[in-house]
């Protein structure tokens, strides 16, 4: 379990830490809070925030709000994606996971991974978009191996490799 926890991207956010040249350095997997597990009415939800994801978004069913340790975060899926979207306390958005099959991400991304990693297939994707910086991570499988790989501006970094005994 803790293997197959590691490698889902299933965790409510996912930020990338810029270096001092603005360009993301790393992904961090982060982990919600008790708070963040639990769903609140929109009601509790500052008006800015829901102002602000119904202007961009419109009217989502099924969306589940929560509390965040920087604000507020809100998830839904539809059209095969799900999504969550964190946003500041004063309600702007602050960064947006779509997570979704592989036939849903990028070409580009797609021939640069398969290139690189030709015996791989793809068994997750979380598009992560922060601060105009969009990257794709991805977790591939070959056999008894898994990789979580990076991919940003067609540039590629492996983050983690596991091999399963």
């Amino acid at each position: 379990m803790i293997l197959s926890a590691s490698l889902t991207l299933s965790a409510a956010s996912q930020e990338i830490a810029m270096d001092t040249r603005n360009r993301p350095a790393t992904t961090k997997l982060y982990v919600p809070t008790e708070n963040e597990s639990e769903s609140v009415s929109i009601n509790e939800i500052d008006k800015r925030a829901v102002k602000s994801f119904n202007k961009a978004y419109g009217n989502i069913s099924g969306a589940r709000w929560f509390r965040a340790d920087k604000g507020y975060g809100v998830s839904f899926k539809e059209n095969e994606i799900r999504t969550t979207i964190f946003y500041s306390k004063n309600g702007a958005e602050e960064s947006r996971i779509n997570y979704y099959a592989e036939e849903k991400l990028p070409v580009h991304v797609r021939t640069l991974l398969k290139s690189n990693f030709p015996d791989f297939t793809i068994s997750h994707v979380a598009e992560v978009n922060k601060k105009e910086v969009v990257a794709h991570v991805v977790t591939l499988q070959y056999k008894n191996t898994i990789k979580k790989v990076k991919v940003i501006d067609n540039e590629w970094e492996v983050m983690e490799t596991l091999v399963k005994n």
